[in-house]
């Protein structure tokens, strides 16, 4: 198996942040990001948290694996959805 990083969302936790940031009308700076990042969390605003990407190209990987992977993916969103 070869895993390749193809792209990602550069500063991530700053993207998350000033996403948020704008539903909250909060300044966003260093000292700033953990605060608003643990307030959305705690709050269950989980879903600001897709606004970071990261896109892999994964080779030579078994069908098997795949489908554990899309239906790990969709258990996973639907357990942090509910909580």
């Amino acid at each position: 198996m070869k895993v390749t990083l193809l792209n990602y969302t550069p500063n991530p936790l700053e993207t998350i942040a000033q996403c948020a940031a704008t539903s909250y009308k909060t300044k966003v700076n260093e000292k700033t990001i953990p605060r608003i990042l643990e307030t959305c969390y705690k709050s269950g605003h989980h879903s600001i948290f897709e606004f970071a990407d990261f896109i892999f190209k994964i080779e030579r990987l078994e069908s098997l694996v795949i489908n554990w992977f899309v239906i790990g993916w969709q258990a996973l969103y639907r357990r942090v959805k509910d909580m």
